[in-house]
């Protein structure tokens, strides 16, 4: 029999059947958690799984967890509305969704920038945000 008669082995397999059923279901209701947050807060949900009766959501960020438990209330009472039992969305911090680490930005102050904070510094009566202007040329390396 030739392969493309046989048909996916995933989906014919019966050990694999029940566990593709289970990824089509938590699917299912990431998209439906997604339709019940805002899109910001909505993008950053990457996949989701149960504990008991909470809602596990793998997030891309602290940022995007902290928004998610803000979203938190309003999202369960949407899905109890539409039949899902859970009493909690737990956000969790995915490792493999964020970024891979970069080395720090060396940032620089252009002449220009350095000549117009020199003058601010000139023009500024508050000691305070004087010394600071004069700290940030001296930082830039732009006054001695």
């Amino acid at each position: 029999m030739k392969s493309s008669q046989r048909g996916n082995p995933l989906q014919t397999d019966p050990q694999l059947r029940p566990l593709l059923r289970q990824v089509a279901e938590l699917e299912r209701l990431l998209a439906r958690l997604r339709r019940c947050l805002p899109p910001e807060v909505a993008a950053c949900c990457r996949a989701v799984t149960w504990s008991g009766s909470q809602l596990l959501v793998a997030v891309s960020s602290g940022a995007a967890a902290q928004r998610l438990r803000h979203c938190a209330p309003a999202a369960i009472r949407a899905l109890q509305d539409e039949g899902v039992a859970l009493d909690a969305i737990v956000p969790r911090i995915s490792s493999a969704l964020l970024p891979a680490w970069q080395p720090p930005k060396q940032l620089q102050l252009s002449n220009s920038a350095a000549a117009a904070f020199d003058e601010l510094a000139g023009q500024v009566r508050d000691p305070e945000l004087k010394a600071a202007v004069e700290a940030l040329l001296r930082h830039h390396g732009k006054r001695p």
